[in-house]
Formats: C-alpha cells, structure tokens, sequence
C-alpha cells in the first residue's frame, strides 16, 4: 500500500509541476529568488518550533505556523513558484534530519501549500456576492463539524493512556471554538470591506482551502496508510485545531500582505 501511495503521490507531484508552470511560467529574478529563498528558510526555522502532539503512539498531530511562508510565496509570486517552494523545503527538512523518511504524500502536502494559495489569487475573482460568502460557509461547515466532534468524543488516546473528556472539558472547548469563529467570522466581515485589498479576500479563501484539502484530508489518509491511524479520528482531531489555525494564518497573514502589498507591485492589480 505504501509503495502505490508512492507511485501515486510521485506521479501527482510531475502532473501539478507540469501544470503550475504551464499555467504560470515564474520570471527568474534575482530579487525574486532571494525573497523566495529566505521565505523557505523562515519556514524551515519554523518547522523547528512546531509543536508535536503524539497521538496513538505518534507524534501526528502539529501545530506551528511554518506553512505560512510557503503559503504566501505562492501567493505572491505564482503556484509554480509555490510549487518549487514547498518541493525544496521538503527537501531541506529531509537533508536536516527534520524528517527521516522521504514520503512523497508529506511531499505533495508540503507543495499544495504553495499552490493553492497561488491559484485562489489567480483564478477566484472576489466581485461577486458567492465568492464573498464562500469563506463563511466553509467555516461554518468546519465549525458545527468540530462541535459535533467534541459532544460525541468520551475519551482521547494518547501514549501514556486515555484521557476522559467530561462535559465540562466538552463546554469550555466548545466555548473556546465559539469564541474563533465569532472572531474569525467579524475579521472576515472587515476584510470583505477592504475594496482596496481586495486580495486579502483570496487570502482567506486559500488559508480555508489549504486546511480542508491539506490537513483535514490528506494528511489524516497518509497516517492512515503510514501509521494506521484511523482517518475519521484523526480528522475529527484536527477538526478543532483546524479553527485556531484558519483564525492565526489569517490574521498573521492579513498583516504581512497589507505591509509587503506596499513593496511588491504583484497584489495590488486587483
């Protein structure tokens, strides 16, 4: 099984590069090269802070924020640029000793990252009323989701056993997930105001589409094949991280795509 899923991811891997450079052929310049570079190397410092929660005897579940300057390289300067981004911090992770085993899933993850948010730019025209709802629903989908998941989980399982979850825990949980979408949701309200910005809507529909697609998809099917995690409790886990990291890429990224806006001319042709 993990040879196909090899075969499988390697030969999606050429089949995205093939179309991100047909779509979106990068200009090789040197400032380019250089921001793109130092983005990749802030994602692999970050990658060094993360943390690891173990799950079932694996360290499977992550939270940190070192796909966010992979995120916006694709974001800024295409999905082939992106692309070639998430492909050679994998590869740096490997090299370092950050991961030991070269599975092309975790490959193909690490460049949808960078693509994804290339293509929402590119492709997702934010002037019409769906578009403009479409981050709402999505949240609201992911939301009742992870509340579902909460009031129906009695126990977590971790290395050293299993921990109880009583209906306080459940409640405050609960609240706390409430209080990130309320936060979230009116972000979202003042960033479909900013018709100066318009880009900054794009933004958020790739941070929501990357956390679907990415973490709430693929990485629980890798764990599953690698690992045999099952994959509706390991995405029923990262249903509730899911909130917190939609809220954190797009505030932290609101900001940094409001100050680099003012110096790279490629957001603001909207």
């Amino acid at each position: 099984m993990v040879l196909f899923t090899q075969i499988l991811t390697g030969s999606l891997i050429l089949l995205i590069g093939f179309m991100s450079f047909k779509w979106d052929k990068p200009e090789i310049k040197i400032k380019t090269v250089v921001i793109v570079s130092l983005f990749v190397a802030l994602s692999l410092v970050l990658s060094l802070f993360s943390w690891m929660i173990p799950l079932f005897g694996f360290p499977s579940l992550k939270i940190g924020l070192s796909q966010m300057p992979i995120m916006l390289v694709g974001f800024i300067f295409g999905p082939s640029w992106g692309f070639l981004a998430g492909l050679i911090e994998d590869i740096l992770e490997l090299l370092t000793g950050t991961i030991t085993f070269p599975f092309f899933g975790f490959t193909l993850n690490k460049i949808l990252i960078g693509v994804i948010p290339g293509l929402t730019y590119r492709f997702v025209k934010t002037n019409n009323s769906f578009t403009k709802q479409l981050p709402n629903i999505l949240i609201s989908i992911i939301s009742i989701s992870a509340l579902f998941y909460v009031f129906s989980t009695q126990s977590i399982s971790l290395p050293d056993g299993n921990i109880s979850v009583t209906l306080e825990m459940q409640l405050i949980i609960s609240a706390f997930i409430l209080l990130l979408v309320s936060t979230l949701v009116l972000g979202l309200r003042y960033i479909t105001k900013q018709n100066d910005k318009a880009f900054l809507l794009n933004w958020v529909i790739g941070v929501i589409l990357v956390e679907m697609l990415v973490q709430l998809t693929l990485t629980p099917l890798w764990l599953d094949i690698m690992y045999g995690i099952p994959f509706v409790v390991s995405v029923s886990v990262r249903l509730v991280k899911a909130v917190l990291m939609i809220l954190l890429n797009t505030i932290i990224g609101h900001v940094l795509l409001r100050i680099i806006g003012r110096f790279i001319p490629q957001l603001n042709r909207n």
